[in-house]
């Protein structure tokens, strides 16, 4: 979840890494540094806070054209200077993303021999296990074959030694993903792809169990015992315009209105689908946080469109269970396509004879490299931690998927029709913003919400409690409506806000029954709903009605109302003054378990 930048070239690299970092911040926010070599002599700056903090401390000018770079997502000890990365030993700095598992043992070793530590990062450990074996023989090769042989876990490291001065070294194994890019400016290394933008023209990514010596020279790759490795370099998909806010105040805000952009582009645009998905039967469905509430979604479309026998997994719990794998075929949905827990479900899969496919947001990434077919979401950089066009672009696939399964043509040539029209729609819910604003002053001094929902609407209400805690803190629980009198509606008072969707569905009435329940307990409701559903709540005592357009179809209502709720969490978050782009203790991907 941390972020690893490095660069080496014939120009300055302190503002390519810099560069690349800004990129690489929504991977880890918690402190930030730099380490340069210069003249022969290992520099180190490092600063708590975002990256802002440690533009502060930098030096106006160096001559330094190789370096390293690190923005951190606190694992081992607390966000504070002493365990900023780089860490360093002896000459020697290290940045690392990942997790060395047997840490402790090493470090225990170390202290035996006389190392002092002064961080609480397994990363330090790192840093002196390195030196402790180059001071023996000067040896990078042998060294790096240790790293790769003893320390455990799930890593991608990047190294500076001052008696290299013009050598970046490299180390990756597990899961933790790492990529090298080249251009005319020079060779760079990244933990996320979307840091390179503007920098590399091409990149190549590594696998892996092996470790590198980067230079203007050449790349070397080997594996642990010292065999080369051949590596191919793609062009960058991404290019410089696809950065940046425009005149957003937020990336958050800009991704929401991309919406239905997305729809329209992808909407209605054929999705191809491998064999082995057409004629499964059972599918599997992973994903974590809003990816698994997309799944969710999904589940219903594949059971009630395409009638197949579908499994909800949730990717975090799933390889810890040594579930028993029936025949059929994984959709992984994951937006970076480096979700740790995801790919470790997909591998445990594989290992079981399923077919896997990866659903991601980024091409190339370490899931669709281990999936026997990707499908491409299309929804374009999200740098918001909190997922909301991914959301709709997964959303839109799993239902693209279900079409093309499905046999009812006449209900299909109806979906589409919808989709149609589906973006206008959804646009027509931004020209009502200022009542959203105002439903989100009303809940901003909140101590809990309740979001409630039944049927296809039930993930989206997950969905809806997720974006509120994750961007206003205020902890947001969702419930399947139904459970209402199964023990939720205990927590119902005059305090407690609950939002309840009721779209125009076979579902209304039974959900204007429990708005009905929450009212008697003197609940303040907050509905979104549809204009059909609308003038059916006229006179029911609620707080408010949020109305969005009728879709032609039901299952188009989620595209509309996840829209709602992620403006209502916006505007809350925003009115509380709360980082949007940056909640505190989160990370855009989750990169270790």
């Amino acid at each position: 979840m941390c972020g690893i930048v490095g660069f080496l070239g014939t120009c300055p690299a302190l503002e390519i890494i810099v560069q690349a970092l800004k990129g690489l911040e929504y991977r880890g926010y918690d402190s930030s540094g730099v380490a340069l070599i210069e003249h022969g002599r290992l520099l180190r700056h490092r600063a708590v806070g975002t990256l802002d903090q440690l533009m502060k401390v930098l030096p106006e000018t160096t001559k330094s054209t190789l370096g390293i770079g690190h923005t951190r997502w606190a694992t081992h000890g607390a966000p504070e200077e002493r365990n900023a990365h780089p860490q360093v030993s002896h000459g020697i700095a290290v940045v690392h993303n990942g997790i060395i598992e047997n840490f402790s043992e090493l470090k225990a070793q170390l202290l035996k021999q006389g190392y002092a530590f002064e961080s609480e990062t397994d990363t330090e450990v790192v840093a002196h296990f390195i030196h402790q074996h180059y001071s023996k023989s000067k040896n990078v090769e042998e060294v790096f074959s240790k790293v790769l042989k003893e320390l455990e876990g799930s890593f991608a490291l990047a190294i500076i030694l001052e008696d290299h001065p013009n050598h970046i070294f490299i180390a990756r194994k597990g899961i933790s993903p790492l990529a090298i890019g080249r251009s005319a400016k020079g060779i760079s290394l990244c933990s996320d792809t979307l840091s390179l933008v503007g920098i590399a023209d091409e990149l190549s990514y590594i696998e892996d169990g092996v470790w590198g010596d980067l230079s203007l020279e050449g790349i070397k790759i080997f594996d642990e015992n010292q065999i080369s490795q051949s590596i191919e370099f793609v062009p960058h998909p991404l290019g410089k315009d696809s950065l940046g806010r425009g005149e957003f105040s937020h990336y958050m805000l800009k991704e929401m209105y991309e919406q239905p952009d997305i729809v329209l582009k992808e909407g209605t645009q054929t999705l191809d689908i491998p064999k082995e998905l057409s004629k499964a039967l059972h599918i599997t469905l992973i994903g974590c946080g809003s990816a698994f509430y997309a799944a969710w979604g999904g589940k219903y479309y594949l059971e009630q469109l395409a009638n197949r026998i579908v499994t909800l997994e949730l990717a975090s719990e799933f390889h810890y269970r040594n579930p028993v794998v029936q025949d059929g075929v994984t959709i992984a949905v994951s937006q970076s396509g480096e979700t740790a827990d995801t790919l470790k479900a997909i591998q445990y899969m594989e290992q079981h004879g399923q077919y896997t496919v990866g659903m991601v947001n980024v091409p190339h990434s370490s899931i669709s490299r281990q999936v026997h077919y990707e499908i491409l979401t299309k929804a374009g950089p999200e740098i918001g931690v909190a997922s909301t066009k991914a959301f709709t672009a997964q959303l839109l696939c799993l239902l693209k998927i279900s079409m093309n399964l499905m046999q009812d043509s006449v209900r299909k040539q109806k979906i589409l029709k919808g989709l149609k029209q589906l973006p206008l729609d959804m646009q027509k819910i931004f020209f009502k913003v200022s009542q959203l604003q105002d439903i989100a002053q009303h809940l901003v001094h909140s101590k809990g919400i309740i979001f409630l929902g039944r049927g296809m609407s039930y993930p989206v209400a997950l969905e809806g409690a997720l974006k509120m805690s994750e961007l206003s803190y205020i902890p947001g629980q969702g419930f399947a409506a139904g459970e209402l009198k199964h023990g939720p509606l205990a927590l119902v008072d005059a305090c407690t806000p609950v939002v309840v969707l009721a779209p125009m569905d076979q579902f209304f009435e039974k959900t204007v029954s429990n708005i009905y329940e929450v009212c008697a307990r003197e609940g303040k409701v907050f509905v979104i709903t549809d204009n059909a559903g609308a003038e059916q709540l006229a006179g029911v005592p609620v707080q408010d009605i949020f109305v969005y357009p009728s879709p032609t179809t039901w299952e188009l209502h989620p595209f509309l109302s996840v829209l709602t709720l992620q403006l209502i969490a916006y505007y809350t978050a925003l009115h509380k003054g709360c980082s949007i782009d940056q909640p505190r203790n989160l990370a855009k991907a989750v990169t270790v378990e």
